[in-house]
Parts: structure tokens; C-alpha cells; sequence
């Protein structure tokens, strides 16, 4: 399942710019243009991430890019719409068996949003939209977006046409998100044949190998569902591989999923070796296989414990 995710930015500014001349204050920019409202934007979509408590937090920022210091001592308006028309010709661009949902309206609230304006006060030149969420009214198996359209400005402003519309989505972290120090080893044998195994004495596998290379490093988790993470494959934690989806069952037992971001879309869990989670020490023990188009048989043993 693939899906743009674009990182917010969140910066804004705005100079005015006045000197005196003769001994009278005279205003620079007068006459410059035109005033405009913006959101603070890199493409149509963007992304907010929040923790899985109730919180509030920053999801887009609007500027206003005054011409005239006027322009800017004034107070200046515009309407906030949520147009789920939006999202609609989103998700018909797409070819996914889950699309995205409308953010529902009793899981959220805009803070400082009145009667559907957006409002700077005088000398205000950015001002952040900032979400109240409460992830307990969502399900967290699902993917949502709030598509933000700003429209209507007041006070002779007029709005930026490439910046007055954004798909924000948003996301919940799950209890597994973050980011974790892994290592492990990838055990590779000529043929499937060749893997005789696993021997839970020794905790590795029988069989003649061909090579047992070992590795290490920082990987980030992160969540596709309540209970559910992507965490990459194989021996490459930058992700070289794709990724698999890793659920942590009730009873802490693990459910390993090849994805369809992965080149090794034979990639399954190991039948005799349980992978599993531990809550104490937040660590997956991931067990796992998958087998070259070459036929080369691939068991990887990796554990991933949260910093």
C-alpha cells in the first residue's frame, strides 16, 4: 500500500521594511502588490502526526503577506471550509482497497476557529492552525485526511491560488512507533532444503549456510494501525528492502505480513520459530523468511528494542 506522505512545514515571514526620510516615517512597501493570505506549504498534501492520547498540536500555517504596514495593522479574515469533495477526487486518483477516511467532525476541534473565520489580529502576520484530537473517537486501523481550503479574505486581501488548499493527513501514532536499535542475522542457505529447522536450544537455525552475515544499526517503526507497525526488511534498515507489516497480537505474539512496498513479496513468517513482543523491555524478536528469485533461502533472526 503505498501513500504520499509529504512532511509539513511550518514557517513563515513576513518583513516590513521602513525608514525615515526627512524626518517622516514613510512606508516602503506601499503599493508593491497585493496583499495576500496563504497557507505555508510545499504541495498538496501535507502530514500531522499525533500520539494516541488526546492532545493539540499545529497542523498547517497561514501567513499573510502584507504590502503595506496599513495591510498589516488591520485585522483580516478569511473562511476555514473542510470540503470533503476534496478528499473524494483524492481517493479516486488512488488504487487502494483502504482510502482515505474524512477526518470525523466529533474527533476534532480547531482551536480559536469562530464562526468559520480564520482571523489575524492587527500586526499578526502568521498565525498556526492548531487540531484538538481525541484518538479514543477514531479507529486506528484506518488512514484519514482533513481536506483545509482558505477562501474569502477580508479587509482587500486576496488569497494565493497555489497555496489555499491542502490534504493534511493525519495520523495516530500507535504504542510501537518510534525509533529502535536492531540487530540480528541473516542466514542464507543454496535452497529451501538446505534449512533444517529452527533449534531453540542454540536459538538458530540447522542446516548448512552458506554465509551467516550479521548487522546493526537504527531503524525507525512506524504505525499503519492500532496494533499494527512497518518495519523494514531484511538486513538493510533504511528500508533497501521495502517494508513488512508487524502486528502485536493480545497475547503479545507477533503476526509478521510481506506489503506491497516490499520487492520480497514471498517474504512470510518462520513456521517453527514464534515471533513475539515483549511490553516490559519494548523489543520484537522478528523471525522470518523469504526466497530469492535465484532460490536462494533467506532466515533472518532480528530483534529491535525501542530507545
Amino acid at each position: 500500500m503505498t501513500k504520499k506522505h509529504i512532511n509539513l512545514i511550518l514557517a513563515g515571514l513576513v518583513s516590513v521594511m521602513v525608514c525615515s526620510c526627512n524626518y517622516e516615517e514613510k512606508d516602503l512597501l506601499e503599493g508593491k502588490g497585493v496583499s495576500l493570505i496563504r497557507m505555508q506549504i510545499s504541495g498538496p498534501q501535507a502530514l500531522a502526526a499525533f500520539d494516541a492520547v488526546k492532545q493539540t498540536r499545529g497542523i498547517l500555517t497561514i501567513n499573510r503577506d502584507a504590502v503595506s504596514n496599513a495591510d498589516l495593522n488591520s485585522t483580516a479574515s478569511v473562511d476555514l471550509v473542510f470540503d470533503a469533495a476534496i478528499l473524494k477526487a483524492y481517493n479516486d486518483t488512488l488504487t487502494l482497497t483502504d482510502p482515505f477516511l474524512l477526518l470525523p467532525a466529533a474527533a476534532y476541534k480547531v482551536v480559536g476557529f469562530d464562526g468559520g473565520k480564520f482571523t489575524f489580529k492587527p500586526g499578526e502576520a502568521v498565525r498556526e492552525l492548531q487540531l484538538t484530537l481525541d484518538p479514543a473517537l477514531l479507529d486506528l486501523s484506518a488512514s484519514y485526511a482533513l481536506p483545509v481550503v482558505i477562501k474569502n479574505a477580508s479587509s482587500g486581501y486576496s488569497i494565493g491560488k497555489e497555496t489555499n488548499t491542502v490534504l493534511v493527513q493525519v495520523i495516530v501514532k500507535n504504542q510501537y512507533d518510534g525509533n529502535y536499535a536492531a540487530n540480528g542475522t541473516r542466514y542464507n542457505y543454496a535452497t529451501q532444503g538446505n534449512y533444517l529447522g529452527w533449534n531453540n536450544a542454540t536459538n538458530t537455525p540447522n542446516g548448512t549456510t552458506l554465509s551467516t552475515p550479521t548487522f546493526s544499526g537504527a531503524t525507525k517503526v512506524s504505525t499503519r494501525g492500532a496494533a499494527t507497525v512497518a518495519i523494514h526488511c531484511g538486513n538493510l534498515l533504511d528500508g533497501g528492502f521495502g517494508y513488512m507489516n508487524v502486528t502485536v497480537n493480545a497475547d503479545n505474539s507477533v503476526l509478521i505480513e510481506s506489503s506491497g512496498e516490499t520487492g520480497l513479496a514471498n517474504l512470510l513468517p518462520l513456521d517453527d520459530k514464534k515471533s513475539t513482543y515483549d511490553p516490559a523491555t519494548k523489543t520484537f524478536y522478528l523471525y522470518y523468511r523469504w526466497k530469492n528469485a535465484s532460490g536462494t533461502f533467506r532466515v533472518l533472526q532480528e530483534v529491535l528494542v525501542k530507545n
